[in-house]
């Protein structure tokens, strides 16, 4: 996952691919989702259902109090079997709803973004 994305679909539009009732997430669309913000997630208990998470990963290796740096993505080659990412790999997934992400171009010292997304 990149570093940034969005979810700009209306309620309506993304009960056309999930089911849940609405009235259980206080949605609004947003298009710069960065790194700790809540983000809207479908399947994450034994249930489906739609509901805010942070976004992040806390090691379960951590201590009480320790602070390490925030782990935000994983790699498709080694997340099932290495690191930090297996475990919750194997057992807590669920899907991060987004209809579109971020990818930077370095122009000189300015870094320009361009948004990737589906087709509206």
């Amino acid at each position: 996952m990149c570093g940034r994305y969005g979810l700009t679909t209306d309620i309506e539009g993304l009960r056309d691919f999930f089911v849940f009732d609405p009235s259980t997430v206080d949605y609004r669309p947003r298009y710069n989702i960065a790194p700790t913000d809540p983000v809207l997630v479908y399947g994450a208990q034994e249930e489906p259902r739609a509901e805010f998470m942070r976004w992040g990963l806390v090691p379960w290796f951590t201590k009480a109090g320790q602070k390490l740096p925030l782990a935000i993505n994983a790699k498709a080659e080694t997340v099932a079997t290495q690191g930090m990412f297996k475990w919750p790999f194997q057992h807590r997934r669920c899907l991060i709803l987004s209809d579109g992400f971020y990818e930077w171009e370095k122009i000189g010292k300015e870094r320009k973004p361009y948004r990737i997304g589906l087709r509206m």
